[in-house]
């Protein structure tokens, strides 16, 4: 059997023993720098690893291609800034250089601009293909060009006047020349068949009879005619309607045009004295036309809507007045 090695333990002088700690702090500053590769060498290591595989692996056409694009971007590092929007478009460049240079667009100019066709006016697309078409000629012409295009389409003075705005000039190529439908005109007849609108009309004593008619059937006759409600107000004396936009113009021009032609006359009576307010009811509402007193002179006035109910009017207050007079003697 071996013997055992035996440790000796030997005291060191302080020379020594600053030698050896030294040897250990070398030997560990050295074994950290060697193991542990700093940030750049790190960097470039992967650089130039990844540079080399891709150029093992690329084709030497994509290769260039890919150095000439890296120089690029090194020549130029800054990121393309978005356009700014009041600075002036392809569009507007083009027709400066136009004016610049002296011309002037023509009508095959604005003609290029002009669809083939449009959708039924009707349908909904038909109003964006519209002001589709109105935006394309006010970005692509200036107002008085577009009024000089008016001109020459040879369109009525009232539609090439100066004080028009530019969309006004647009809107008027669109629909005199090129014969689309009026957009607004549109617009207006939806309004008038599905909005509900409430009016008032102010009316006389004898219109509000002669429209009345006897018992009120001339009104339910103009109310189931237009498909309104209408109601009375009494202070102020008016007729209140309520109904569809489109209809309520209708009416509006019936109610005119009956108020025009009604006749009026003041007849002077045989007895010169007024007839009873009873008699005056009477002879109304036979002929048909609104009969009152003026004062008591015996001088009525006749309201009446024909010269046929105006003359039955007249004889049945001159024979009422009469007979008044008559039995009084």
């Amino acid at each position: 059997m071996s013997s055992p090695l035996l440790r000796t333990s030997r005291s060191l002088c302080s020379s020594c023993l600053s030698w050896r700690r030294y040897r250990l702090y070398s030997s560990q500053a050295a074994f950290a720098t060697s193991a542990v590769p700093t940030s750049n060498q790190t960097e470039s290591l992967s650089a130039g690893l990844t540079d080399a595989l891709a150029k093992k692996k690329m084709p030497k056409r994509a290769q260039a291609h890919r150095e000439t694009k890296a120089g690029e971007l090194v020549g130029n590092d800054t990121p393309s800034q978005s356009r700014n929007p009041l600075e002036p478009t392809r569009v507007d460049l083009y027709l400066a250089s136009i004016h610049a240079a002296g011309l002037e667009p023509t009508l095959d100019d604005i003609e290029r601009c002009r669809p083939k066709r449009h959708s039924s006016p009707e349908s909904s697309k038909y109003a964006e293909e519209y002001n589709n078409l109105s935006d394309t000629l006010c970005r692509s012409f200036s107002k008085e060009q577009l009024r000089k295009f008016t001109e020459l389409y040879n369109l009525d003075p009232i539609w090439t006047r100066c004080s028009r705005r530019k969309v006004e000039y647009a809107e008027s190529i669109i629909e005199k020349q090129w014969n689309w439908p009026s957009l607004k005109e549109i617009e207006r007849r939806q309004r008038d068949r599905t909005e509900v609108v409430i009016k008032t009309f102010s009316v006389t004593p004898s219109q509000l009879f002669l429209i009345l008619g006897k018992d009120g059937a001339d009104l339910l006759q103009l109310s189931m005619q237009y498909n309104v409600h209408i109601s009375l107000a009494s202070n102020p004396l008016a007729l209140r309607v309520e109904g569809l936009r489109g209809t309520m113009k209708q009416l509006t021009e019936h109610l005119s045009e009956l108020k025009k032609g009604i006749i009026d006359e003041i007849v002077e009576l045989p007895s010169k004295q007024p007839i009873r307010q009873d008699l005056v009811q009477r002879i109304s509402r036979l002929a048909g036309a609104y009969v009152e007193n003026l004062g008591h002179k015996g001088k009525i006035r006749i309201c009446a809507k024909d010269t046929d109910k105006m003359d039955t009017a007249k004889r049945l207050a001159i024979r009422a007045s009469t007979e008044v007079s008559y039995v009084i003697i």
